[in-house]
């Protein structure tokens, strides 16, 4: 899968992203482990400082390059009375497509599922769903 400047195969044990332009791992290249995804269904992927962000069937895992720690539980869907929270998380967990943008000093997530395009400010937490 190649995406935002970098190449992330998944292998048998988990996702390797390698940044281009490099021929061999670097300290900044980084091996999750399946284990670590939410789903091992990964669809794409976005990096940013601090984050690699990682579209899976089953939501969005996000793994801290400085800890080296991953979350699979980090943006998923939120249901209130079985029917999702869209001010709480994507509308979908199925997330076909992330993109990271910092329009306006701002930090964003973008998110597309099945059922809408979702953007998540990372600084604040808040959700809007197109």
């Amino acid at each position: 899968m190649k995406n935002n400047g970098i190449f992330a195969p998944l292998t048998v044990l988990g996702l390797f992203v390698l940044a281009f332009g490099t021929t061999s791992a670097t300290a900044q290249d980084t091996l999750i482990l399946r284990a670590e995804l939410a789903n091992p269904n990964v669809k794409d992927v976005a990096v940013d400082d601090k984050f690699v962000w990682i579209a899976t069937a089953l939501g969005v895992t996000k793994y801290d390059k400085t800890t080296l720690k991953a979350d699979p539980q980090a943006l998923r869907v939120v249901l209130r009375n079985g029917v999702a929270d869209e001010k709480a998380g994507p509308p979908d967990s199925f997330i076909r497509a992330v993109a990271r943008d910092d329009y306006g000093g701002k930090k964003y997530l973008w998110m597309a599922t099945p059922k809408g395009v979702t953007r998540y400010n990372i600084v604040e937490g808040a959700w809007t769903t197109f």
